[in-house]
């Protein structure tokens, strides 16, 4: 089943308060040994897919409802090795700052530009060549709460980064 159907099938005349943009794919290699295919699959995942399913819902969230883009650091800093999911996670960034200067006032639509998080997301990224690396970064942290607080103060975007190995947490919303 497509993603199109999926959403359909999802709303059948229901009303969807919060919806949760967190699929992703990453990759691991350099620009020059990395082929066009795996930028266009990560772009694919990472931004065509959240756009198709976040146009396809859009009219089934009311207006006090919440959108929560789960991107990350990536998105707006420039990482070796990572260009195409750099590129994914930004573009996907500017869709949702998109929508919320174009939505509906009350919409909440949050970005959360996350860094290294324990979701187990490493150990399928792909190298250059499409391949899973099949090991996760270090200095990973769950984030679940802060994500969780930020909601409730209607913050607009979080960009969360580690200052160190001792899993400090830099916060800027």
């Amino acid at each position: 089943m497509d993603v199109e159907a999926l959403t359909k099938l999802a709303i059948d005349g229901k009303t969807i308060h919060v919806l949760i943009n967190n699929a992703g794919l990453s990759m691991r290699g350099s620009i020059h040994d990395t082929p066009i295919n795996i930028y266009k699959q990560l772009m694919d995942v990472n931004f065509f897919g959240h756009v198709v399913v976040t146009q396809k819902l859009l009219d089934a969230i009311p207006d006090d409802g919440c959108i929560i883009a789960t991107s990350s650091v990536q998105g707006k800093l420039p990482i070796p090795y990572r260009s195409a999911y750099a590129a994914s996670k930004h573009a996907f960034q500017a869709f949702f700052d998109c929508l919320r200067c174009e939505s509906r006032p009350n919409l909440h639509i949050l970005t959360v530009s996350a860094g290294y998080m324990n979701t187990g997301f490493g150990t399928r990224a792909l190298d250059a060549q499409g391949h899973p690396v099949g090991k996760e970064d270090a200095n990973q942290l769950k984030v679940c709460e802060f994500i969780y607080y930020f909601i409730f103060v209607h913050e607009t975007r979080i960009f969360m980064n580690f200052v160190n190995l001792n899993h400090s947490m830099r916060i800027c919303h």
